[in-house]
């Protein structure tokens, strides 16, 4: 599905969040949190979920048309984002 939106996330210094990463290396941002009771986020294979624990303040501005992928425990991240946008961070990567 594409969707015609102008989404910008502003998130404070200090701040950790989630980032899965396609098999072909795209990285989408954690939008939307999932049920208070949600099972663990489950990737196909050959993907990669990435936390980032932020230096700075990090705005980010979703492109156009953004892709959005809704897993089955509710949570949904878009992008893809670039690489460059998390300029002042440092991550961990964990495989599926």
């Amino acid at each position: 599905m594409v969707v015609d939106k102008h989404h910008r996330l502003r998130c404070a210094a200090g701040r950790e969040i989630q980032i899965v990463i396609d098999s072909t290396g795209d990285r989408f941002v954690h939008v939307i949190e999932g049920g208070a009771e949600k099972a663990p986020l489950a990737l196909s294979d050959g993907w990669a979920r990435e936390t980032v624990t932020l230096e700075d303040e990090w705005v980010l501005s979703l492109p156009n048309p953004t892709t959005v992928f809704f897993f089955p425990n509710g949570d949904s991240f878009q992008g893809p984002i670039g690489v460059a946008s998390r300029a002042g961070a440092t991550s961990t990567v964990a495989g599926t």
